[in-house]
């Protein structure tokens, strides 16, 4: 059973939500500590997490935050031109991961999963929901549209973004969410997996701590664009000798302009100030698994192993990862830094592919995907020891 839990929200007055996540309240009651927002939350001077909970205890005090009186879930919603994201925001219980009804699309790092444990330990605060995604359900679809055909609790534009927040208090109404998400089966962990980890290894050490900050958002509401990879050498290989080897993979092809990739077998490679076009050569074979048609896969399989020798795409620092919104002046910036010697853009990857893994048993490449909407950090914070 799915069942989705109201929480106290720690939060700011409703007209100081922008200037608690983008800027600067002015402290009224002590000028001489940091001005207030969340970034000053987070960041001790000293960097001492305790000071985390010293300051929430201030800020609460001088109601400069708030806990919300009454347990609530909360509709969210971001609007940028015609991308629109709707969310609920709650609490899940950690053992949904371990029972296989939250179902991670990529592996973690089992020594971050620790020092984001410990973290919390310190901390007890969640201040960024994970996000998770499930198939559309007309039940939750009915719900949300009564609250986002009404005035939101709190709301504000933010680059271009307009964030709305609406709360769910009444018993009544959290009883029916309830009821509608006791109809999903399972959900897709999207963005925040060893956020969800830390949850889970914290919760097994202290089990009054058995609760995540969580966001659901229809699958249909999802966006996904890809992750680009830069690379920092060819692994003392000559830029020819390393084109030529490429070759035996791949068709290449030296670009006069930079041409975005158009399929999942087409890549955009910038290396000493030349675009390449590179074309997977393999032709289609039904009796692969689904992974190895993934052009992270692909890169990973022909190119960062055989010839670079990087053999864990989580902890080799010579492969990075990037999201840019203009691929092409992203990667040409950063290579013509210096900081590394060539980049790749690859199509992006679709939420049937992903699941189709999933199915199969295969987990996908670490930066597989750059999922939509990103939810801000600190919006709504979920303070262990209100509950």
């Amino acid at each position: 059973m799915l069942n989705l839990h109201p929480f106290h929200a720690l939060r700011p007055q409703p007209q100081h939500f922008k200037k608690w996540i983008h800027g600067n309240i002015k402290n009224e009651f002590n000028r001489d500590e940091k001005p207030f927002n969340f970034y000053n939350l987070i960041n001790p001077s000293d960097k001492k997490h305790q000071q985390i909970r010293e300051r929430i205890s201030s800020y609460v005090k001088q109601k400069m935050l708030v806990n919300d009186l009454t347990p609530s879930l909360y509709c969210y919603r971001s609007k940028h031109n015609n991308d629109v994201f709707e969310g609920i925001i709650g609490l899940l219980d950690t053992k949904l991961i371990t029972n296989g009804q939250i179902v991670p699309h990529e592996g973690v790092v089992n020594t971050r999963v620790s020092m984001f444990k410990n973290y919390l330990n310190e901390v007890l605060i969640n201040t960024e929901p994970i996000l998770l995604s499930h198939e559309n359900n007309d039940g939750v679809n009915e719900l949300k549209n009564r609250f986002f055909r009404s005035e939101p609790f709190a709301e504000f534009e933010m680059n271009d973004t307009t964030h709305s927040i609406w709360r769910i208090e009444h018993p009544t109404l959290i009883n029916q969410f309830s009821r509608a998400f006791n109809n999903i089966k399972s959900l897709l962990l999207i963005d925040g997996h060893h956020r969800c980890y830390s949850s889970l290894k914290l919760s097994s050490k202290i089990p009054k701590y058995s609760k995540m900050l969580v966001c659901l958002v229809s699958e249909d509401q999802l966006k996904i664009d890809s992750f680009c990879r830069l690379f920092t050498d060819l692994n003392k290989h000559r830029p020819d000798h390393f084109l030529a080897q490429l070759s035996s993979s791949f068709n290449v092809t030296r670009l006069t302009t930079y041409q975005k990739p158009h399929d999942l077998k087409s890549f955009s490679m910038y290396l000493e100030n030349w675009w390449y076009k590179l074309y997977y050569k393999s032709s289609v074979d039904n009796s692969k698994k689904t992974l190895e048609h993934l052009p992270t896969q692909i890169i990973y399989k022909h190119l960062a192993k055989p010839l670079l020798g990087i053999h864990d795409l989580q902890k080799d620092a010579r492969i990075s990862y990037q999201y840019h919104k203009d691929n092409k002046k992203g990667i040409e910036q950063a290579v013509d830094s210096k900081k590394f010697k060539f980049g790749i853009e690859h199509f992006p990857i679709s939420l049937d592919l992903v699941k189709r893994c999933l199915s199969e048993g295969a987990l996908l490449p670490p930066k597989s995907t750059y999922v939509f909407p990103k939810l801000l950090n600190g919006l709504l914070i979920y303070d262990f020891k209100n509950e």
